[in-house]
């Protein structure tokens, strides 16, 4: 079985008065949804960024498609207000289609 091509996906969640709390939150709630067997486990959480000025968290994801990453956040609880297709030209040192 070949693994399926992997993408870069960045969403983005509201957070009001978004503290470092919230972000170690965000991450632990991903981590959970994203492990064990199953489509989920698939996705991979690869960054997250607060801007708390603005009141909002990104997370970076590696993933088949975005709709895996919307199934992922929807397990974790955590809805995402969009989610984008990104390029990583300098992450991990090479370039993942986006």
């Amino acid at each position: 079985m070949t693994s399926a091509v992997h993408q870069r996906f960045l969403a983005e969640w509201y957070v009001p008065e978004c503290a470092e709390a919230d972000v170690s939150d965000i991450v632990q709630l991903m981590r959970s949804a994203t492990s064990g067997p199953g489509p989920c486990a698939v996705v991979r959480l690869v960054a997250t960024l607060a801007v708390p000025a603005d009141e909002v968290v990104f997370g970076l994801f590696e993933a088949p498609s975005a709709d895996s990453v919307t199934d992922v956040c929807e397990r974790a609880g955590l809805p995402p207000m969009r989610i984008n297709a990104a390029l990583d030209v300098g992450l991990s040192g090479s370039r993942v289609p986006g």
